[in-house]
């Protein structure tokens, strides 16, 4: 990064000096070259900050993957078990909701805050709090929708291959 900023830096001192109608061909591909440094430099900051988004939850994400794939052993070894129709049911909508809250934690957007599955409620008020959060809720649901469709092209992409 220092030396990107380095060079953008020197391109637009050269830019400043040269000031001719004899070197505007060498200008073009200067002022061209510092745009794509600045451009360069914007998606090297926006690495930075996703990098840091991804590394402060990292632990949570982790922890829930562990909580879902554990949640989703149990109910595998109940439907393993011969169940009536009306339990078997219940269990594979379990399964099918487990199964989009994994999609939810592995494809998250990068860039963006992490918002948990479980919330670490300590007494029943943080519960309803954490239960009718209209926003969380929204931005949860939006979020499991692109995961979604982020599977969905990975899938077909790979199909094609």
């Amino acid at each position: 990064m220092p030396s990107i900023l380095k060079r953008i830096r020197d391109l637009e001192r050269v830019l400043k000096k040269k000031t001719g109608d004899e070197h505007a061909e060498a200008r073009d591909v200067l002022e061209a070259k510092l745009v794509e440094m600045r451009e360069l430099k914007d998606a090297n900051e926006q690495n930075e900050k996703d990098k840091k988004v991804q590394q402060k939850y990292h632990m949570i994400k982790f922890v829930e993957r562990k909580k879902i794939t554990r949640k989703i052993r149990v109910v595998d070894t109940k439907l393993k078990a011969n169940l009536n129709d009306k339990d078997r049911g219940a269990l594979e909508e379990s399964r099918s909701s487990l199964e989009q809250d994994l999609t939810y934690i592995m494809y998250y957007p990068r860039g963006k805050k992490y918002i948990a599955l479980f919330a670490d409620n300590e007494d029943e008020k943080n519960t309803k709090k954490a239960s009718s959060s209209g926003p969380q809720d929204e931005a949860r649901a939006e979020a499991i929708q692109v995961c979604a469709l982020a599977v969905q092209l990975q899938r077909a992409y790979s199909y094609f291959l």
